[in-house]
């Protein structure tokens, strides 16, 4: 199981983005291939990031009609307590701004046996294999 990380997200939704071509073909590859999920704390992360960023209700409404495109609502994985309860012991391993959002969604791929497509390093720090 490979579960999208909310960079790759970015990625595929900016074409200014340098990585955006591979970020795009890994949110297409969502709808077609059988074993790629996305955890719904990236969905949250994603509106959170683009919120402080002053992307507005109208744009950030359009971004989530591109992504309906693509993530169909059987490929996001659902929060859950046991989830939250292991994000909260893998909390004191990460240093940084979005170790909020990066354990979460680092305790989802634990418990799926998953890896995470994401060109963010710091998830091996938590015994999570990253692929991109």
């Amino acid at each position: 199981m490979k579960l999208i990380d909310t960079v790759v997200m970015m990625a595929g939704l900016d074409i200014a983005d340098p990585l955006h071509e591979r970020g795009f073909d890994h949110l297409a590859d969502i709808s077609v291939e059988d074993d790629v999920f996305v955890p719904s704390i990236c969905i949250l992360e994603l509106d959170v990031v683009a919120k402080s960023n002053g992307i507005g209700d109208r744009e950030r409404s359009a971004v989530y009609s591109k992504l309906l495109r693509f993530i169909p609502s059987n490929k996001i994985l659902s929060l859950n307590i046991k989830i939250m309860k292991r994000a909260c012991e893998l909390m004191p391993v990460v240093k940084g701004r979005s170790k909020y959002f990066d354990t979460i969604i680092a305790a989802f791929a634990l418990e799926y046996g998953a890896e995470i497509i994401s060109t963010d390093r710091r998830f091996e720090k938590l015994g999570v294999k990253t692929i991109w």
